[in-house]
């Protein structure tokens, strides 16, 4: 996220309706050749980003995204210790427990995993029946997912702990950006 400029949020907001920052560590920015690549493949629409799901591992250089986001009047929902940031940063920020009625459960293992919060990243707006859906059980729409992996390369290279290492195999975070993928459009 580092070197993340206020241009490339706004080029973002006119490649899609749903929009995607992955986060690579090590590598400041967007994956290089993202914006081009994004640009080449995504329809152009202009549709306001209202809501935004944050959950980093890697919290270097949120802190520009974050106040942006909440300057542009953004709702930010987060989980752990993404939610501790941002909160720290004093932005509001909705507890995504909030959403699912569940706190963080197995030792952090189960956040995001929930009905409420797939079901605001892949809900399609042109589709009445989601929409009512997502009335009918007060799914939020997610417009904008910003997520990156757990280190599971860097854990495999610094130890041989087993328990450590399996920890680091992320469900969350991949699931969401399929989702969020699989929905670019809205």
């Amino acid at each position: 996220m580092k070197g993340l400029r206020r241009n490339d949020v706004e080029q973002c907001n006119n490649v899609g309706n749903k929009k995607i920052i992955l986060r690579n560590p090590g590598k400041p920015g967007m994956p290089q050749g993202a914006k081009a690549g994004i640009k080449k493949y995504l329809p152009k629409m202009n549709k306001k980003i209202k809501s935004a799901l944050i959950s980093v591992f890697y919290k270097d250089g949120l802190e520009n995204i974050v106040q942006l986001l909440y300057q542009l009047g953004v709702t930010i929902y987060s989980t752990g210790g993404t939610q501790k940031f941002i909160e720290d940063l004093e932005v509001p920020c909705v507890p995504v427990e909030s959403l699912t009625t569940y706190p963080s459960i197995l030792g952090g293992r189960v956040k995001t995993l929930h009905p409420s919060v797939f079901g605001g990243i892949l809900g399609n707006r042109d589709d009445e029946q989601h929409v009512a859906e997502m009335e009918q059980y007060h799914i939020p729409e997610i417009d904008l997912v910003i997520v990156d992996l757990y280190p599971f390369e860097e854990t495999v290279a610094s130890t041989n702990d087993e328990a450590a290492i399996i920890e680091k195999i992320d469900i969350g975070g991949p699931s969401m950006i399929r989702g969020a993928a699989k929905n670019f459009k809205d």
